[in-house]
């Protein structure tokens, strides 16, 4: 396959929105100090929900969030050159003022001045852009060689560019350099909001017209009519089109996986590890005359499906709240199961999913899935319908994972291959993979997490 011209596009010094106002920026970033010890010590809390609580306790306004929250993400998106180039001991808000200036590219004499330390940020600034020019050309150096050839200084380059532990590399689905670094570059870029409107042709008709009245600008997925990608949010939830379950936000790519299984999803089908019920709600939609059991081990998680299935009036949804229930009810004609995963197919929307894990956390994970695959063998009735799906990028997950199951059970399961008969891009060949098919973040106009898909019929 012959390469592209390298070209890696900066995710760096391209803010979208309006800058926000800067004067009192420097006191905002001093007091997120706790927010910027998250990336300095590899925390496990989901950085979004941290940014979320800082924000409330403080009350913070639109102008200070938007602020705050521009400088923590690309922050979090250029941790390693930031990191590297600031150390561990630094001066509270540091961090974040680096990460807000290098967010906007261009710096002006005014926004620098409302900061008490101007020549030391553009210093630190400099030294930050500088590592990533020297990574980047290391890179381009070896573009178009094998990941299995490469030198360790190219890995090492290309993981800190990313900020990615090298397990992601070791793991990971890429063949060639310049496929893991076309890939990783899109990971970094900002995901819109999706909504999954519903498929009633009137109901969805309303909601696309009080969305366009909101002054919510819509455009529609590449792939599928049902997906709507809005980039200006605004107050979805308090629209009378959300409160009444005609539109619910939903990963373009997690509206997909549905649409590929849905000739699948009929008579018993259960979610089994269904969260907060979005691919539940997804199939409801698809198949208003299946039975559908929903059920997740956490079920703090699972409750939150209840006020969704009552916005939508939905009456063919029944939650579970047990294992011994999901066996009760079994054996079911279509099973789903949306494993536990590393979600780096989230990276796009979760940079912090980047130093959430390490090898021994990984090869912990994949057990945990082969473990709930092999338990839910018994679960699909003969003729059944069982289908694998992660959020993950790396192949251990994927489509290693799942050949490891069909070998172990090859007299019981046989894999189904989707046919490109549809706009699904899992049927398209481009993305199959040995076994199964994922949904990559460099997939064309494509904007959702990077999901995987198998699915296996009993025998």
């Amino acid at each position: 396959m012959l390469c592209e011209e390298p070209f890696i596009k900066p995710w760096w010094g391209n803010l979208r929105e309006e800058i926000p106002n800067t004067r009192y920026a420097e006191k905002i970033f001093e007091r997120a100090f706790k927010l910027e010890r998250l990336l300095v010590e590899s925390a496990s809390r989901p950085l979004d929900l941290a940014l979320s609580e800082h924000q409330r306790a403080l009350r913070m306004g639109k102008n200070d969030r938007n602020l705050l929250g521009t400088a923590l993400y690309s922050a979090a998106r250029n941790r390693e050159a930031l990191i590297s180039s600031v150390g561990v001991n630094y001066e509270a808000g540091l961090l974040l003022k680096i990460g807000f200036l290098d967010a906007l590219g261009s710096v002006n004499s005014e926004i620098l001045g409302t900061f008490s330390n101007p020549d030391e940020l553009l210093e630190i600034l400099d030294e930050v852009r500088g590592k990533r020019e020297v990574w980047l050309q290391k890179i381009y150096d070896e573009w178009e060689e094998s990941i299995a050839l490469c030198s360790s200084e190219t890995i090492d380059a290309l993981c800190s560019l990313f900020s990615i532990p090298k397990v992601f590399i070791e793991a990971g689905p890429w063949r060639s350099l310049y496929e893991a670094a076309k890939e990783l570059a899109r990971g970094k870029e900002r995901q819109a909001l999706h909504l999954r409107v519903k498929r009633d042709e009137d109901l969805s008709k309303k909601g696309i017209e009080e969305l366009s009245r909101a002054g919510i600008d819509i455009k529609f997925s590449t792939y599928t009519t049902y997906c709507l990608i809005i980039d200006n949010p605004k107050n979805i939830r308090g629209l009378q089109t959300f409160r009444n379950g005609v539109i619910e936000i939903q990963d373009e790519g997690s509206q997909l996986l549905v649409e590929a299984a849905s000739s699948f999803i009929k008579g018993k089908v259960l979610d089994l590890c269904a969260g907060g019920g979005g691919k539940a709600l997804a199939m409801s939609d698809i198949a208003p005359e299946a039975d559908i059991y929903a059920f997740d081990i956490d079920l703090r998680r699972l409750n939150g499906i209840h006020p969704r299935i009552r916005r939508g009036g939905i009456k063919n949804i029944k939650t579970l709240g047990s294992l011994d229930e999901v066996s009760a009810n079994a054996p079911y004609d279509f099973v789903l199961i949306d494993a536990p995963c590393t979600s780096t197919g989230t990276i796009r929307r979760n940079p912090d999913i980047a130093w959430r894990w390490d090898a021994e956390s990984v090869e912990q994970i994949v057990n945990t899935q082969r473990d709930l695959l092999c338990n839910s063998v018994s679960l699909v009735k003969r003729g059944g319908v069982l289908a694998y799906a992660t959020c993950s990028l790396l192949s251990v997950e994927n489509n290693l994972q799942f050949e490891s199951f069909l070998k172990e059970y090859e007299d019981v399961f046989e894999e189904v291959v989707l046919k490109p008969t549809s706009a699904n891009p899992f049927a398209e060949k481009e993305n199959r993979l040995s076994f199964g098919a994922r949904l990559p973040l460099d997939l064309g106009e494509y904007n959702g997490d990077s999901f995987y898909l198998a699915i296996a019929r009993r025998r």
